[in-house]
């Protein structure tokens, strides 16, 4: 008897230089099936994620200690 067998598309192994963040990364719980290919609602999920890491991007610093009530008023205001 043959059988056939689908098998998940491989993904390889990676190695992230220190200081970076690849936003692929940021992907990884999309999988063949449970996301992928992506449709609408991963798009914009994407897009989501994209904004808040520029937000975030935006915050001042917190190894300023001066800069942390100007931090916490742009959190709050969001």
């Amino acid at each position: 008897m043959e059988r056939e067998a689908q098998t998940d598309p491989y993904t390889p192994e990676y190695v992230v230089k220190p200081g970076e963040q690849p936003e692929v990364l940021t992907l990884a719980t999309l999988m063949y099936k449970k996301g992928l290919p992506a449709g609408l609602a991963e798009v914009e999920m994407i897009e989501r994620a994209r904004a808040k890491r520029a937000w975030e991007a935006s915050l001042p610093p917190l190894d300023d200690p001066q800069q942390w009530e100007k931090r916490f008023k742009m959190m709050s205001d969001m």
